[in-house]
């Protein structure tokens, strides 16, 4: 199967790959370096709950939201030996808009895209549920990619990939023109060369070049943005390399 949907026929997860679970490795990995040790995290779009376990695993405490009955029962089972979790289903925005509780950190890997018609209001509403040193932490596809382009962008990309009717990719001005105003610090830095069931071997060749490569270069070629924002000045990583 190219893509696991969910039961309203969208796509949500890739399925398991050598590849693709290598790919979301080091996505995980880059979110665990920033967060304070025994953080309280809200995760949105928790899908098939692969960084939920990681957290979980990482000593933090974890409310993970999907609409999905579907992937919240995958995530259920496999974080069951894990007490530490809160599993939620609920639209983002609404659940945001309600939320009374605020967090160390909010995170998500692909799900903002999901809501780009509610963003202009998601990112404040996302903002008031942090605390005061709470920091957003958000894996996006680079809209400047000519592929990502194509597959948001076109008519055949949007049907190839099952999308939603409001899904659609950011650029970093896209990104940073919202959150701008409502935080102290913003960072987004498109990063990552590798796309899904692409060999690990492939991979970590390309983690070798990128380093080297020029910004611009950069700009045009990662398929993602990593997206970083916080209430405080400070976006510097708070823990060691995680577990």
């Amino acid at each position: 199967m190219f893509v696991i949907k969910d039961e309203q026929g969208h796509s949500q997860v890739w399925p398991p790959h050598a590849g693709n679970t290598r790919r979301a490795q080091g996505r995980i990995s880059k979110i665990l370096q920033a967060l304070p040790p025994h953080s309280q995290v809200l995760e949105l779009g928790c899908g098939h709950g692969d960084l939920t376990l990681a957290l979980l695993q990482n000593g933090h405490n974890v409310t993970a939201v999907d609409r999905s009955p579907i992937m919240l029962e995958v995530t259920s089972k496999k974080c069951q030996n894990h007490q530490e979790l809160t599993l939620v289903q609920a639209e983002i925005f609404h659940y945001l808009k309600n939320e009374v509780h605020h967090y160390d950190a909010i995170v998500g890997m692909g799900i903002l895209h999901h809501v780009t018609r509610d963003l202009q209001s998601v990112l404040p509403l996302m903002v008031h549920c942090l605390k005061k040193e709470g920091r957003g932490l958000f894996w996006e596809p680079n809209r400047t990619n000519p592929l990502v382009k194509f597959i948001f962008g076109t008519d055949v990309g949007r049907k190839w990939f099952s999308l939603e009717e409001e899904e659609n990719a950011f650029t970093t001005e896209d990104i940073k023109s919202i959150l701008s105003p409502l935080v102290s610090q913003v960072r987004v830095t498109p990063q990552d060369w590798a796309y899904p069931f692409m060999p690990p071997f492939l991979q970590k060749e390309l983690e070798r070049i990128e380093k080297m490569a020029p910004p611009i270069l950069r700009r045009w070629i990662s398929q993602s943005l990593w997206i970083e924002f916080s209430k405080s000045p400070f976006l510097e990583a708070k823990t060691e390399s995680p577990k």
